[in-house]
């Protein structure tokens, strides 16, 4: 697939345009911390003439995918599988991804006049590392403004140090995440209540964390040396 127009955004520039495109819809919603109103936001949108179908009966990609979401380029149109309304989460994600695709990719232009890019669950995986071509950049620039749109890093910040707080925690405002059971445990804690007050997936949740460098992770390097001193050992031995 042909696809020209595509500009190399930073994650700086993708984190600027979801707070502009907030501080429009309701230059408000930073004054306190709560979750993105994504179903307001829509009827916002509808405003500029997008449209919205949240039930559409999208069926499966070629590889046997099921297709979650869709935006049409030329009829201005956002589509999400009616399939995603029993699962949260996911449907605020999908649906972030889509206005992602609508807010930076609107210009792009296709091969052979194709109307839209159907989207997988493949294509909402965190795939930066392993993003190659123009699509999987594409794909990876509507994850990270689905992130930071529904986790806008001001509001993000302050309900993980609010969270911390209120689970009694010590070190306030960042994450010291290790192998020790009872870290791990805080860990899962914190995601999970995050996720719940954001609406979104723990992974969601995660990925978001480690993009504001928001957790001190340790477990590459117990594990690391973990496996060094037993090379040791039995080099000694």
């Amino acid at each position: 697939m042909k696809i020209t127009g595509l500009k190399t955004l930073s994650k700086i520039d993708i984190e600027n345009k979801s707070t502009e495109v907030l501080t429009k819809f309701d230059n408000r919603y930073f004054s306190s911390a709560i979750p993105t109103p994504l179903i307001k936001l829509t009827k916002y949108l509808e405003g500029f003439s997008i449209k919205f179908n949240f039930k559409a009966n999208l069926g499966f990609s070629d590889s046997g995918h099921r297709l979650l979401g869709v935006y049409n380029w030329t009829k201005k149109t956002i589509l999400i599988d009616e399939a995603l309304q029993s699962n949260e989460a996911k449907f605020n994600f999908t649906l972030a991804h889509e206005i992602g695709h609508l807010v930076l990719h609107r210009k792009l232009k296709f091969e052979d006049s194709i109307e839209n890019v159907p989207d997988t669950d493949l294509d909402l995986l965190d795939r930066a590392e392993k993003s190659r071509t123009t699509k999987d950049w594409m794909e990876w620039q509507a994850n990270y403004f689905a992130g930071c749109i529904l986790m806008p890093k001001a509001t993000f910040i302050e309900s993980l140090c609010v969270l911390q707080k209120e689970l009694g925690y010590r070190r306030i405002g960042k994450l010291h995440l290790d192998n020790q059971p009872v870290n791990l445990l805080d860990f899962d804690n914190v995601l999970a209540g995050l996720s719940h007050f954001f609406k979104v997936s723990k992974t969601a949740v995660e990925i978001r964390l480690k993009s504001l460098d928001l957790i001190d992770d340790t477990r590459y390097q117990t594990q690391k040396l973990k496996s060094i001193g037993d090379s040791i050992k039995r080099i000694e031995f």
